[in-house]
């Protein structure tokens, strides 16, 4: 299974110059990755499972939709949550770039500042996303696990010696394995021709008694089941609930009468919308004992404003953001209430005030999936006086038509001397503008024919 540093393990390293690689082969070719250890009172995991990121390289489209989805799969099974970052909210956060260690994250052992995850031209198969996205949330290699002997052969006379001390076995004192058997099947194990001398010959070897089946480890392109328990259990995730992607959809509380269903039970739902929506919840019936509660929150952690519900009280609920987080409390015994029921949907379009030199996101519906048909979505922005915006598409795929008749997302100046539509925009063409105008609105329209993938924006607003 997936094993973790804990805290004070973390001095894995004697020396600052230690580095740890990881390989991957596709078709023949190695993708590296280069970690730093850090200092051993560096809290090397995410505060509630928040990982603020921020891109900073020139990703194509492609590579952005890529690396977006990679997220979506992690926060799917666990409760880890990859948000943009804001500047004034996250000190600490992962700069998405592409450095010339290839495929790599090297962690920073200071409370403040970026970590730096670099995917660079070769890094862009699901597996060493996903992958490198592992040990950004805090997962080390399986194959290092102090209990790897037992599962798992080195064959140290074809691995190149430059790289021996990435098969370094590490000990108890510096590795967590959270009570969790070995697993093969990992996202975060190794391929076996890791670093191979002969690449017809293995690095790395099922011992005896291991399943003869296993013949893909290391290529796995999907997260195993203990990849998923060791992260919930790494950040301490509901036993209950789970995040909810999908554009509509309900949710409730597990039947009271259940034996199984005992006090002190917590369930937690989280409700990402995209950087374009927001989340409309509505408690379809409600009945909690007095000790118990749900509590609701504007936004992905408890920093965030929130309002508590207990007793025969319902209500409908609009968040201010595009994320609410729902948890569910019990505390009593009592088996004659009847719990709640949900429903919830994501609405587009809202008006926002930026300040000088801020940037946001802006995201079709339901991005980084394909946006829904017959959306109608309308957002004004506006900046201080003798500002501009700056609109750079990140991803870009609109259905394409003549004259942009079916889908399209168009723009409007508001400033009062040269007011006026700017042509309708549609295909997959990279679109990014500057707009002269310290006033905008932005429309995106779909019909009921093609959905593609949508758009994602950074707009930033610039001083004159």
């Amino acid at each position: 299974m997936n094993f973790y540093e804990i805290l004070g393990s973390i001095l894995r390293f004697k020396n600052i110059k230690n580095i740890d690689y990881d390989f991957f082969e596709n078709n023949d070719t190695f993708l590296r990755s280069k970690r730093i250890a850090a200092n051993a009172n560096v809290n090397r995991f995410w505060d509630q499972g928040v990982i603020p990121y921020q891109f900073e390289g020139n990703f194509t489209g492609q590579e952005y939709l890529l690396i977006r989805k990679a997220m979506q799969v992690w926060e799917k099974s666990t409760c880890v949550k990859f948000v943009p970052r804001i500047q004034d909210l996250h000190p600490k956060y992962v700069a998405i770039d592409k450095l010339s260690c290839g495929c790599c994250y090297y962690y920073n052992y200071f409370q403040t500042g970026p970590h730096q995850l670099s995917l660079n031209n070769g890094c862009f198969h699901v597996r060493t996303v996903l992958h490198e996205l592992g040990h950004v949330i805090g997962l080390e290699h399986e194959h290092i696990r102090p209990d790897r002997d037992e599962n798992i052969k080195i064959i140290e006379d074809n691995i190149k010696p430059e790289f021996m001390n990435d098969f370094e076995k590490l000990s108890s004192d510096e590795i967590d394995t959270l009570n969790q058997p070995y697993d093969h099947e990992s996202i975060m194990h190794y391929p076996q021709k890791a670093f191979a001398i002969n690449k017809t010959m293995n690095t790395l070897v099922p011992i005896n008694g291991i399943d003869s089946q296993i013949f893909n480890i290391g290529f796995r392109k999907e997260l195993s089941e203990r990849d998923i328990i060791g992260t919930n259990l790494l950040y301490n995730c509901s036993v209950c609930g789970r995040t909810l992607f999908d554009p509509s959809g309900d949710f409730g509380s597990p039947n009271y009468s259940i034996d199984s269903f005992h006090r002190d039970y917590h369930c937690q739902w989280r409700i990402p919308a995209s950087s374009g929506e927001q989340v409309v919840l509505n408690i379809t019936s409600f009945d909690l004992a007095d000790i118990d509660y749900l509590r609701i929150r504007y936004g992905y952690w408890n920093k965030n404003a929130s309002a508590r519900y207990c007793g025969s009280r319902a209500s409908s609920i609009v968040s201010t953001n595009n994320y609410l987080l729902i948890d569910y409390v019990r505390k009593s015994y009592q088996t004659n209430n009847t719990g709640f029921t949900a429903i919830y949907s994501k609405t587009c379009g809202f008006n926002m005030k930026l300040k000088s030199n801020e940037s946001m996101i802006l995201e079709s519906p339901n991005f980084p999936n394909n946006y829904e048909p017959n959306k109608k979505c309308t957002w004004c922005l506006s900046a201080p006086r003798r500002h501009y915006f700056s609109i750079k598409f990140n991803y870009f795929d609109i259905e394409p038509s003549k004259r942009c008749i079916n889908d399209y997302i168009k723009m409007k100046v508001l400033d009062r001397f040269k007011a006026g539509f700017l042509p309708r925009e549609c295909g997959s063409t990279n679109k990014s503008k500057i707009i002269k105008s310290n006033k905008i609105l932005i429309e995106f329209s779909s019909n009921d024919k093609i959905q593609a993938g949508g758009f994602s924006a950074t707009i930033s607003t610039i001083s004159l």
